[in-house]
């Protein structure tokens, strides 16, 4: 009797081995399918992004304009955080140093006050002449936002190549405004 004890024991550790080599690999394949799935999404959304920067820059080669941007009234929730795109085409007959400033000034209602909505970019950029770059503009909408549709802008200005930028915010280049609806 005491044999069949020891047989029964056994046998309960190979099956609990085999149903955790069988959990194992189904958590295996299932993290492999995952992957494979947030992979191609990821490469969609990176597609998408070339395709808007390409988009942009045929827009300015095309027209006269010297700065785009994407969402001239955009709009976010509370927390929302989201990058956004323009872009900005030297047609100076040299290179130049370009300042860039990004922010919100007042509110439509008068209501809220921008303080809490973060908008950051490179603040300077060096453009070769007859080039265009496309740039990344953060915005973060902090949860504390008031609702209201704000006055936004992007402005830029430019030094001559070998003039300094820092300090100083060289000539007007151009700007662009836009409006940003917190819900």
């Amino acid at each position: 009797m005491r044999n069949n004890l020891k047989k029964g024991s056994l046998s309960l550790s190979i099956n609990a081995i085999v149903v955790l080599i069988m959990a194992i690999t189904m958590l295996g394949l299932g993290l492999a399918f995952m992957k494979n799935s947030m992979g191609s999404t990821m490469k969609q959304f990176s597609n998408v992004n070339e395709d808007i920067k390409a988009e942009m820059i045929k827009e300015l080669q095309e027209s006269s304009g010297r700065l785009t941007f994407k969402g001239e009234d955009v709009k976010f929730k509370q927390g929302e955080k989201r990058e956004m795109y323009f872009a900005l085409k030297n047609d100076l007959t040299s290179a130049a140093n370009y300042s860039i400033d990004v922010g919100c000034d007042k509110s439509m209602v008068g209501v809220g006050v921008a303080t809490t909505i973060n908008l950051n970019t490179f603040k300077a950029v060096t453009i070769q002449p007859g080039k265009i770059e496309v740039g990344k503009i953060a915005i973060a909408v902090t949860a504390t936002q008031v609702p209201d549709t704000y006055s936004c802008h992007i402005n830029t200005n430019f030094n001559q190549t070998g003039a300094a930028i820092m300090g100083s915010s060289g000539e007007k280049y151009e700007n662009k405004q836009f409006y940003l609806t917190v819900e």
